[in-house]
């Protein structure tokens, strides 16, 4: 379309809004929470959308409080999904960030020529052929602080939601992980 979020990352958007919302009924979650929303691909392309209706106040009737600074939202190639006429960037999507690699076709989809985009901050990976990017001194830099990684578990209380339509028919492919913080 030429108006609009693309259909399909939008009816899988308001799949995902339903699921977490019933997610947060089911389980009872109250309060102040964090959110954390990412999604591969088609994944992730939901995930944007999904993090800019939640930022919107998508989730404001369901009993949790959750702040701009409480939602982080990666997508990794995600297509582009949103129309760029609805104001994607600035301080109100800060919280949505989408990584590129430059070589890769996907995030091409849908065509910016028609006038389609990504929520937030777009960050393109560095590549080899791309010059001027810092490759060589970025890789350094990313190996020392991947090799001086220690592995951290997903925090007590945690509530992860992955593909919560898994064995539907049509999956949205964006995964959330939902923390209730202590004594909410």
């Amino acid at each position: 379309g030429r108006n609009g979020q693309h259909k399909d990352f939008a009816a899988n958007k308001e799949k995902l809004l339903a699921a977490l919302k019933q997610y947060i009924k089911d389980n009872n979650i109250k309060g102040h929470v964090k959110l954390w929303l990412n999604g591969y691909s088609r994944g992730g392309a939901v995930a944007n959308l999904t993090a800019a209706a939640i930022d919107e106040g998508a989730l404001k009737d369901t009993g949790i409080t959750l702040g701009q600074k409480d939602l982080y939202a990666m997508t990794f190639e995600a297509p582009q999904g949103a129309m760029v006429s609805d104001g994607l960037t600035g301080s109100k999507y800060n919280n949505i960030w989408s990584f590129i690699n430059p070589n890769d076709i996907v995030p091409l989809v849908a065509m910016k020529e028609y006038g389609f985009g990504r929520y937030g901050r777009v960050w393109n990976y560095p590549t080899q052929g791309n010059t001027g990017s810092g490759y060589t001194a970025k890789r350094k830099a990313m190996e020392k602080l991947f090799y001086a990684m220690e592995a951290h578990e997903v925090a007590e209380g945690a509530h992860i939601l992955k593909d919560s339509l898994h064995g539907n028919e049509q999956q949205t492919g964006a995964a959330a992980v939902i923390h209730a913080e202590s004594g909410a």
